[in-house]
Parts: C-alpha cells; sequence; structure tokens
C-alpha cells in the first residue's frame, strides 16, 4: 500500500517528529524514505544542508531503514507538488518548512490542498509509541478514499480502528442509519476476507464541529487518517476545511488522504 515515503525537512529539531510515524510506516510496508530539503529561496545553505541531510541518512540507516537524501533548489510547495507515486506519500511537521506555523497560507497548509498523494503531518509529540490503533473519520456521502487506505493500514498492522463520524452537536441524525452506511462503506472498499479479519468499530460522535469531534478522541489513538474532502475553491482557501482543522489539532500524527479527483491520473 506504501512504497515510497519523501520526508520534507527543514531540517531543524522539530522536524524530528516525523521520525516515530515515517520510521513505522516505512518497517511495516517496506517503503523506501526519500528525506527532502527544499532550498528555495535560501541556496546559500547549500553546503550546510549537504551535511546535515548526510548525517540524517546516515542515522537513519543505521535504524535499518531505506533512506536516501534528495537535495533541491526548488520551493518546498512546488516540489510536494510535483511528486507523483503509485504508492507514494508525503512526511511533513506541523509548523511546516523553516518553522511556520500551521496556519492558513503556511508551507504545510498550501502542500495538504494540492497533494495528490497522502500527506502524514507529525503532530507536536517528539515520542512516537508504535502504531497501535488507528481513528479514521468518515462521511459516506463523500469517496472512500480515506477509509481505503485506512482500512488496509489496520489490516497490515493487525491494529484495531475505529470508523468514526462526527457531526455538531445540534444535528438531527438517524445514528444506527448513520452506522449501518459506514460499515456498508467499508464493507465497499475490502477484498474478499478481508471483513473477517479487520478489527474494526464504528462510533457516531458529536461535537462543536466535525474536526473537533476527532480531534477529541485522537488522543486515544497512534494515528488519525482523515479524507480532504470539504470546501473548494475560493471557500476552501478561506475558510480551510475538515482535514486542516485535524491536522492543526490533533495530538497525534494525521494523514490526510486526497479525494479521487484531487490526485495525478
Amino acid at each position: 500500500m506504501l512504497g515510497h515515503i519523501a520526508w520534507l525537512t527543514d531540517l531543524s529539531s522539530g522536524a524530528k517528529r516525523c521520525e516515530g510515524p515515517v520510521s513505522a510506516l516505512s518497517r511495516l510496508t517496506e517503503a523506501e524514505i526519500t528525506l527532502v530539503h527544499a532550498l528555495g529561496s535560501h541556496p546559500e545553505g547549500r553546503d550546510r544542508a549537504h551535511a546535515d541531510l548526510g548525517k540524517r541518512v546516515e542515522e537513519l540507516s543505521e535504524l535499518g531503514l531505506n533512506v536516501r537524501a534528495q537535495l533541491t533548489d526548488s520551493e518546498p510547495v512546488a516540489w510536494a507538488q510535483s511528486f507523483s507515486h503509485p504508492h507514494g506519500m508525503l512526511a511533513i511537521g506541523r509548523t511546516g518548512m523553516r518553522g511556520l506555523d500551521l496556519v492558513l497560507g503556511s508551507t504545510t497548509a498550501k502542500i495538504l490542498r494540492s497533494a495528490h498523494v497522502p500527506v502524514l503531518v507529525a503532530g507536536p509529540r517528539m515520542h512516537f509509541d508504535g502504531l497501535s490503533s488507528i481513528v479514521c473519520g468518515v462521511d459516506p456521502e463523500h469517496p472512500p478514499d480515506s477509509v481505503r487506505f485506512a482500512a488496509a493500514l489496520s489490516l497490515a498492522a493487525r491494529v484495531p480502528i475505529t470508523f468514526l463520524h462526527a457531526v455538531n452537536v445540534d444535528k438531527v441524525l438517524d445514528e444506527d442509519g448513520m452506522i449501518q452506511a459506514m460499515r456498508d462503506q467499508v464493507r465497499s472498499v475490502l477484498l474478499p476476507g478481508e471483513g473477517e479479519r479487520i478489527q474494526a468499530k464504528f462510533e457516531v460522535g458529536r461535537a462543536e464541529g466535525s474536526a473537533s469531534g476527532i480531534c477529541a478522541v485522537a488522543d486515544e489513538h497512534s494515528l488519525v487518517i482523515v479524507g480532504s474532502k470539504g470546501r473548494k475553491g475560493l471557500a476552501r482557501v478561506l475558510l480551510g476545511s475538515v482535514a486542516e482543522a485535524v491536522a492543526k489539532a490533533a495530538p497525534t500524527p494525521v494523514i490526510v488522504v486526497p479525494e479521487r479527483g484531487n490526485r495525478k491520473a
């Protein structure tokens, strides 16, 4: 399911927050890792970046990971937009490149909106205890790309997964009907025989918004997976999306999976 993880790093100490989840996913899937530093408007740092990249590759290789370095003159967002791999994933820190906060217009937010592959956003924790459980935000009215990705990861890691549909506290909802719709959507993405092997729970949560509902339970899991569904065009640029809000606030690492329509053919 994963064959290549491109880890965008600014080589700061904060960038190491990606190391735990990236290492775990690479070991689980045998995915190769490319440690990428995009110089962009800072070409004067080439020699120092080259040395730091080499050191980090050596450290990660000693951990048994298949990793190589790439130093590019591109801007981080442009490089991320160009990255396309049929089984690829990007990894970035929540603060983005060069210390920018994950706020509207930051490098990290721009990558989330434009990437053609899933994007792992590392949360505030420096230590990652390993992949022990997953929570996946679900909306049966949207494409099941994130559900498919989450189910495959749950099966590969042999860890339990909670499929959660989070809604506003005042929304009138047939919870039993929604849970059945969630079950149907998960069943639609599984291959024959996988239904018996997946350790799945289905829940409907209520909070002050979908993102708040997902973040409220994120601390109980080692990984959050959400789809990049939400507002499109100018409305999305101005107001953000559920996926961006979760990536900004969740205490655990988040993987944002783009809709099929957002991917390169």
